[in-house]
């Protein structure tokens, strides 16, 4: 039934009524036990988790179908043009906010119901764009990983912990290339939400500017570390005994995708100074991933003559200068580096840009619209950049990183699909994503960003380049605010 749907809004909403039947299904395998009803819980798992996110990222792995492409080219046209439309009525409700006065409020509102219309107009025209470049067969052939591909996989070393929920509470398998566990209702969903809801208060309270942070750092540390160990303990602690090895893949689940593991507080440290640590939407989307990263490095190589090490884009403002620092930074790490800054930091010169690059950085504001999380967007110099934005975009890039506060905060619907700014780079290609889960630290942000591409640029895989760089922030700066809130999702390697 779902196979038959093209709409990738529709498919991730369409487990919505049936994920009781999955977890009933998981919790009976697990009550019988035995490994081959271990696997088939494990199989039940990635079936209901992210598989419109998989669909689409199958999708670009493969050539697109010159005849769907053609069908819809009206249909693209179209949403382009309101995509445009948007960008016109969002400038213009903004400038009408700032000028103030109540002539100017109503203006304001008048432009803002136009957002709306345009936001539904290109959410209804993208489904019908959806439907005729896609077919049955196509999404037939995206099948859920089982637990021994996933155990193929795996490098040396590396663990997956994929969590999942039945009945309000959360369970994780644990799988190594030598096997698979499962430690069951190890929190309630309540519980793990409460005290998340107390880190992101804490992180909050840096809001109220540079001058409240220094005058109450031990208060805001404490405060913070306190509800980082009570996540570990929730979390990490009823599975330690499994974690043997020194990279840790983690498979959230619902409100687990806002956790930032690698800050996550035990009797040793940080989770940072014990593991290198990256994250993924499910198993499956893990694999596809990999394969991506695979195909953008080789195609790099193949063409590297025509190609870009890097292309930054940065728009730096009165409240973020250290973008033009990080900006600058970047063209020294990497001599052949094209930066798009200022007034040519323009949607058109990113899409004629980004497709040569083998690492994409876009450091701007970045802002997360919880009611309408597809229109999330990144501040652009003439628009604003979300996932519609992004369609006409086909990445090689071996890595994307999005400097911008919120840039890896989605709202999660039924299935545990993700909706958000991220959903659209890796729709576009991205094998790795670094994103970030609060907002974030202009000063702090640049430095982070100069230690991560200068270990990557030594030869340090990506996983391992963002871990130096967290502790070397981290021991400069202190509270996980400034060095935690970047995470890599998708491909480690």
């Amino acid at each position: 039934m779902r196979g038959g749907i093209a709409a990738d809004q529709f498919k991730a909403t369409f487990l919505g009524d049936k994920v009781e039947v999955y977890e009933d299904t998981i919790a009976a395998c697990l009550d019988v036990g035995g490994s081959e009803l271990i696997e088939e819980a494990f199989a039940l798992v990635e079936s209901s988790k992210s598989r419109a996110l998989a669909d689409m990222v199958a999708r670009y792995l493969r050539e697109p179908d010159p005849r769907a492409q053609a069908a819809d080219g009206a249909s693209r046209a179209r949403l382009l043009k309101l995509i445009e439309d948007l960008n016109w009525y969002s400038s213009h409700a903004n400038l009408e906010d700032e000028r103030g006065g109540q002539r100017r409020v109503r203006a304001a509102d008048r432009y803002s119901r136009e957002v709306l219309r345009c936001e539904r107009q290109i959410t209804d025209l993208f489904r019908s764009v959806e439907a005729s470049a896609s077919g049955l067969d196509d999404l037939q052939r995206t099948a859920a990983i089982t637990v021994s591909e996933l155990r193929a996989a795996l490098e040396s070393g590396e663990i997956v912990i994929e969590y999942f929920i039945v009945s309000a509470q959360l369970s994780a398998f644990v799988v190594t290339r030598d096997g698979i566990e499962v430690a069951r209702n190890i929190a309630s969903v309540a519980a793990v939400e409460r005290e998340l809801a107390g880190l992101r208060f804490q992180m909050e309270k840096f809001n109220f500017g540079r001058e409240y942070a220094e005058q109450h750092f031990d208060q805001l540390n404490g405060g913070a570390t306190q509800y980082l160990a009570r996540l570990y303990q929730s979390l990490i602690s009823p599975i330690e005994r499994l974690l043997t090895g020194k990279r840790l893949i983690v498979i959230p689940h619902g409100a687990v995708h806002y956790v930032p593991f690698h800050a996550l507080l035990n009797r040793r440290g940080y989770l940072v100074d014990q593991f290198e640590i990256s994250y993924a939407p499910s198993a499956t989307v893990l694999r596809l991933c990999r394969r991506k990263s695979q195909q953008n490095g080789s195609a790099f190589k193949r063409g590297s003559a025509r190609r870009k090490d890097m292309v930054a884009l940065g728009l730096a403002g009165a409240d973020t200068p250290s973008i033009a620092e990080e900006i600058e930074t970047l063209e020294a790490l990497f001599p052949n580096a094209v930066t798009l800054t200022g007034n040519q930091a323009t949607r058109a010169n990113l899409l004629k840009a980004a497709p040569g690059a083998r690492f994409l950085h876009l450091a701007s504001h970045g802002y997360f619209t919880r009611d309408n999380p597809m229109f999330s967007f990144l501040k652009l110099a003439d628009s604003r950049l979300n996932f519609y934005s992004l369609l006409d975009l086909k990445l090689n890039a071996e890595l994307v990183t999005l400097s911008a506060c919120h840039t890896g905060v989605n709202k999660v619907f039924p299935g545990d699909e993700l909706h958000g700014l991220m959903r659209g780079f890796l729709h576009a290609g991205a094998p790795s994503l670094v994103a970030s889960l609060w907002a974030t630290s202009d000063a702090s942000t640049a430095h982070l960003m100069k230690e991560m591409y200068g270990q990557i640029r030594a030869g340090a895989s990506k996983r391992a380049a963002l871990r130096a760089a967290q502790i070397a922030i981290k021991n400069e700066y202190g509270h996980p605010y400034y060095w935690a809130p970047f995470i890599l999702m998708g491909s480690p390697n």
